[in-house]
C-alpha cells in the first residue's frame, strides 16, 4: 500500500476478510500529507470544491448561519463532507466529470477549490473560463517519501505483489524506488496512472473500471483470487 497510512489503512478495510487472509498487508507511504497554514476564509464563498478528503479536512466547519454548497470529486470525498456537515450539491468521478456538472448546471460562483500544491484538471482555470469565478487555494502538500529499504527488500521476494497505485504522481514515485520488484501486479486507478507504470516489468497490470477506492478493491480481490495460491503458497504482499 502505497497511499498515507490512514488511506491504506482505510482501503485495507475495504477489503473482505476471506482476501485478507490471503495477504500480508505492507504499507509503504509514497506520500506524506503536510497541512498548510493558511487560513482559509469562506466569506462570500458560495461554493467549496474539495477533489480530495485532504481538502474536507483542511477546511473550516461549515456554517451554521448560511449555506456553502460543497462540490466533490470522488464518492469518499462526497461522503467525509457529508458527515463533516456540508451539503454536497454535486459529485463526479474525476475532475472532468466535475467540471462538466457544474458547468451544465450553470453553478453560480465564487467558488473556492480547496486542493494540494500537486492537482491536476485546472479545476479553477476551467470553470473561470466557462463564466463560473472560481480561485484556488492551497491547503495542504503532497511530500514524496522514499520506501524504506527493509521494506523494499521483503517486495523483492520470492511472493507474489500486488500494487494498488492511486495517483499519476505516486506511480511516477514507485517507479523510481521499485525497479527490482519481481512477480509484480500492478493495480491503476486511472489510465492516467497507468501510463507511467506500463515502463515498469510486471507480470499484470490492471486498470480499476470507475477512478473510485471501491473498484479499486474489487480489482485485488480478482487478482488475489486469481494469482496468490498459484504463485505462492505463502500468499500475495
Amino acid at each position: 500500500m502505497t497511499r498515507p497510512r490512514a488511506e491504506s489503512e482505510r482501503f485495507l478495510r475495504q477489503l473482505p476478510a476471506k482476501v485478507l487472509k490471503q495477504v500480508m498487508p505492507v504499507v509503504a507511504p509514497l506520500l506524506k500529507i503536510e497541512p498548510g497554514d493558511e487560513t482559509v476564509d469562506l466569506t462570500n464563498v458560495a461554493g467549496v470544491i474539495f477533489t480530495s478528503v485532504n481538502g474536507v479536512r483542511a477546511a473550516p466547519a461549515p456554517s451554521q448561519s448560511r449555506e456553502i454548497l460543497a462540490y466533490c470529486v470522488g464518492t469518499g470525498t462526497a461522503r467525509i463532507a457529508q458527515e463533516l456537515g456540508w451539503r454536497v450539491d454535486a459529485t463526479g468521478a474525476n475532475a472532468d466529470e466535475l467540471v462538466a456538472t457544474l458547468i451544465g448546471s450553470q453553478t453560480q460562483g465564487p467558488l473556492l477549490h480547496l486542493c494540494g500544491r500537486h492537482t491536476r484538471g485546472k479545476i479553477a482555470e476551467r470553470l473561470g473560463d466557462a463564466g463560473c469565478q472560481t480561485r484556488r487555494q492551497v491547503v495542504y502538500d503532497q511530500k514524496l517519501l522514499p520506501i524504506d529499504d527493509k521494506i523494499l527488500a521483503t517486495l523483492q521476494g520470492n511472493a507474489p505483489v500486488i500494487a494498488p497505485i492511486f495517483s499519476p504522481r505516486t506511480a511516477r514515485q514507485f517507479v523510481s524506488q521499485c525497479r527490482e520488484i519481481r512477480h509484480l501486479h500492478l493495480v491503476a486507478m486511472s489510465s492516467a496512472v497507468a501510463e507511467p507504470l506500463s515502463a515498469m516489468t510486471h507480470l499484470t497490470l490492471s486498470v480499476a473500471k470507475q477512478p473510485n477506492a471501491a473498484s479499486m478493491a474489487s480489482v485485488v480481490e480478482m487478482l488475489v483470487h486469481r494469482h496468490c495460491r498459484v504463485e505462492s503458497g505463502r500468499g500475495a504482499q
